[in-house]
């Protein structure tokens, strides 16, 4: 993903989200310098990019699921990787 914006920008930026409905994902930095994964409206993990994202420049994202115990996903099955780094503590907003 290469964008046009520092993650210290202090603004939201979305880098996609596939729309409403069964199956939304969604990628975004929000204001606080996090990037959030976002599963059916639910930000499930988190990364703080605030110092590490820099504008113009090429990151890689990823995402990895591990099979679910239950009937839904939770932060507990997700990781977010950003640069390689992986993130898995949930988001506290």
């Amino acid at each position: 993903v290469k964008t046009p914006w520092a993650g210290n920008d202090g603004l939201k930026h979305t880098i996609f989200d596939t729309g409403d409905g069964v199956g939304n994902v969604a990628l975004y930095k929000k204001e606080d310098g996090r990037l959030y994964f976002d599963v059916l409206g639910y930000a499930l993990d988190s990364a703080d990019v605030s110092t590490t994202w820099t504008a113009n420049v090429p990151h890689h994202v990823a995402v990895t699921l591990k099979s679910p115990v239950g009937p839904a996903i939770t932060a507990l099955d997700l990781t977010l990787y950003v640069d390689g780094t992986p993130f898995t503590t949930p988001p506290s907003t």
